[in-house]
């Protein structure tokens, strides 16, 4: 398994889920034994926990924890941090799914789900107040699936989005380079 991290993997007993852990600057990717009789499934979480590693997420999850602790009151630091928590699972969803072919994805999906299944509870406070599982759980596999392409609407939106941009700056630059009329302000006269 370590081939597939640069992070020490450590097999444990019966954790709920499979984690990336950081204590006091020794880091460890944490798996259930019950993946050792899969391969394809360890070999998926190991680099989506590893990507978790990369992206330094737990800065990311202290950070969300601090900023919760001090703004706990305020709903839009609660909103801030489920969309963080959010960002941070989907970007390392897409980092694995990338170089895979769709019977390789459909493999990291089947994997998505067997996590599902096995998890105690809600992964954190912030998955369960806000969205249910079932639609983050949806909404992963539909980001793991979807192929990694621009659709043509996409691109003619964004060609449209910087022609109006740079005609617009020529425009402003031309008025702005335009020189003012000089004032007619009579001349002093000797007393």
């Amino acid at each position: 398994v370590p081939a597939w991290s640069a992070v020490p993997v450590y097999w444990t007993g019966d954790i709920p889920t499979p984690c990336y852990f950081v204590y006091f600057g020794k880091k460890g990717i944490y798996l259930p034994e019950r993946l050792q009789n899969d391969p394809e499934a360890a070999r998926h979480v190991v680099v989506h926990e590893a990507c978790h590693a990369g992206h330094r997420d737990n800065i990311w999850g202290w950070l969300r924890c601090v900023l919760l602790c001090c703004y706990w009151i305020n709903p839009f630091v609660w909103l801030a941090g489920y969309l963080s928590k959010r960002d941070c699972e989907l970007s390392c969803d897409e980092a694995v799914a990338r170089p895979l072919s769709p019977e390789e994805r459909a493999g990291y999906g089947r994997t998505l789900l067997w996590a599902a299944e096995r998890q105690i509870g809600p992964p954190n406070g912030l998955s369960a107040s806000l969205w249910s599982q079932k639609q983050v759980l949806k909404e992963r596999l539909y980001a793991v699936m979807k192929p990694n392409r621009i659709s043509k609407m996409t691109v003619a939106l964004l060609a449209a989005a910087v022609l109006s941009l740079s005609a617009a700056s020529a425009a402003l630059g031309a008025y702005n380079g335009a020189e003012e009329p000089e004032s007619q302000l009579p001349e002093a006269q000797p007393a």
